[in-house]
């Protein structure tokens, strides 16, 4: 969107003649030339608030409960089960004692192997805000004064 080239401001802009030289200035920097035409404003809808509902993945709570128990249930120790993983026996063991935190991949090896749910889905709404704001990218002609 067009700016004044003194100012800055986007509202009400002319092309005016300021010491021999074309330029877009707003109402209040027009005093400085002689307007020659209005410019056109642009109508853009205004992009304000949008919601929208994203799902958030967590691991349940008893998770390294459900892990030990269903492991003992199956007669694997936690060395044999920590090899089907791919993992080290110390990360199973922090795992089961809850003493780490359980990451998702992790979480879904751990559901297939065992079939049972680690993982839940949450749907949270978030808002996310739009505006429309000056572009910082553009120098007006009171930019370099003020240097």
């Amino acid at each position: 969107m067009p700016s004044c080239d003194l100012c800055g401001k986007q509202e009400n802009l002319f092309i005016a003649n300021v010491e021999s030289v074309e330029m877009t200035v707003c109402s209040s920097c027009s005093s400085f030339g002689i307007i020659i035409k209005p410019i056109k404003k642009i109508i853009t809808p205004k992009k304000t608030e949008k919601k929208k509902n994203e799902a958030v993945e967590y691991i349940v709570e008893d998770s390294s409960q459900k892990i030990r128990i269903i492991r003992e249930k199956s007669g694997l120790n936690q060395e044999d089960f920590a090899k089907k993983l791919s993992i080290r026996t110390s990360l199973l063991q922090k795992i089961e004692t809850n003493n780490t935190s359980l990451d998702i991949p992790l979480a879904r090896k751990l559901e297939k192997l065992l079939h049972i749910n680690l993982i839940e889905q949450k749907l949270e709404e978030s808002s996310v805000e739009i505006k429309n704001n000056k572009s910082s990218d553009t120098m007006t002609v009171g930019d370099v004064v003020k240097l």
